[in-house]
């Protein structure tokens, strides 16, 4: 179902909200809720569909702002989008495009509104820009919430829902049994961003227990 390799210089990354789309909609009966997620730094730790729902769309926030950050900052969202809309956005937090959970419903409302906005960028940016500077997921994720294209979503803090990432994260705490914590001391069903902690043994060492 998933490309393999860049498309017109459009990378997997990107390409893979489409499969997930195609896939969603050829499967629609199947699935109540869905989860899109990355895939080599995601860790689970439990269900991530046990929590109690209340949106639609469920987003998860990274521990930075995205002015503060060259990736998230003037390199995507200043270099798609300008930098006007970079001073507009930039006190904004960073939302993780890597994991997004959602009602059925939800999630290709979110699909559609994402591929769209990727495809406009895309065309907007140009063939040749796209070879040394292409435009990425992250960005249009970031720009959609915050700019609230999307209705009935809730914004998670990190540290405080289902889903922890790790990136700009100082330290981790674990229970007894080594499950990684929330700041609130709940478990997070899924770390994202794991392997850029310095506990990889710690993860890597349950896992495979």
């Amino acid at each position: 179902v998933f490309p393999m390799a860049p498309v017109n210089n459009v990378p997997v990354h990107v390409l893979r909200f489409l499969s997930i789309y195609e896939y969603l909609r050829f499967h629609w009966s199947e699935y109540k809720y869905v989860v899109t997620t990355d895939v080599k730094d995601v860790y689970f730790q439990d269900d991530p569909f046990k929590h109690k729902k209340e949106a639609d769309l469920e987003f998860f926030t990274e521990s930075e702002i995205i002015k503060n950050d060259e990736c998230n900052g003037p390199w995507w969202m200043g270099g798609t989008y300008g930098d006007d809309v970079l001073q507009e956005l930039g006190d904004k937090p960073i939302v993780c495009a890597g994991t997004t959970i959602g009602t059925r419903s939800g999630m290709m409302m979110y699909l559609n509104k994402l591929i769209e906005e990727l495809d406009k960028m895309i065309a907007f940016n140009g063939p040749e820009r796209q070879k040394t500077r292409p435009v990425v997921d992250q960005v249009c994720h970031n720009y959609l919430i915050h700019k609230g294209k999307f209705d009935n979503y809730i914004l998670y803090e990190n540290g405080y829902g289902p889903i922890a990432t790790m990136s700009f994260e100082k330290e981790c705490y674990f229970n007894t049994y080594f499950d990684m914590l929330n700041k609130d001391l709940t478990i997070p069903a899924v770390i994202h961003q794991w392997d850029r902690t310095r506990h990889q043994d710690i993860f890597l060492k349950k896992a495979t227990s």
